[in-house]
């Protein structure tokens, strides 16, 4: 059974805190980190779940707080959060993460790798024939997952199993 709410079930209230979640993430993309969502406040990154994005949107409707200024919640303490080293600009394709492992980094290829990789696994020019208009539309890998069926429609990929494989494949560059 899938749990996401049909937009046409969203009452709206639900429709709001869902644009302001969107904005959020929108606004708090990091370029530091291999674009993942981070609140940066003197020089500290603090990494942004969907939780997170989702009590602050909540709190942004209920007129507790802004899109500059996080809620007072503990998971927002910039206690969490981490002061990235010198960044390289030969390391803009390398995704690492700061956890117990400090030193694990995941490779993140180029789009044109990645569908060519794709076709090696599952058939010939089954995916890179997309390459031109993932390109247009500048889309990266780790936005494949997220795109919706009506989003894939607009770039022409309309078969089932084609995004299955994007999203499931593209999760790994998360």
């Amino acid at each position: 059974m899938n749990r996401v709410p049909k937009e046409s079930k969203l009452d709206e209230k639900d429709k709001m805190i869902s644009e302001i979640m969107m904005q959020l993430k929108d606004k708090y993309v990091c370029n530091h980190y291999n674009h993942k969502h981070c609140f940066v406040k003197d020089g500290h990154h603090l990494f942004l779940s969907n939780v997170s994005f989702s009590m602050w949107a909540q709190d942004i409707f209920k007129n507790n707080t802004d899109f500059k200024t996080p809620p007072n919640y503990a998971i927002f303490s910039m206690l969490h959060s981490v002061k990235p080293t010198s960044y390289n600009s030969n390391n803009k394709n390398s995704l690492t993460i700061p956890n117990v492992i400090q030193n694990f980094t995941i490779e993140v290829p180029s789009m044109k790798e990645f569908l060519e990789e794709l076709d090696r696994k599952y058939g010939a020019n089954k995916f890179t024939c997309y390459l031109q208009k993932f390109e247009e539309e500048e889309i990266r890998i780790n936005q494949l997952f997220k795109l919706s069926d009506a989003e894939y429609n607009l770039i022409g990929i309309s078969k089932i199993s084609i995004r299955q494989t994007l999203r499931d494949e593209s999760k790994k560059f998360e």
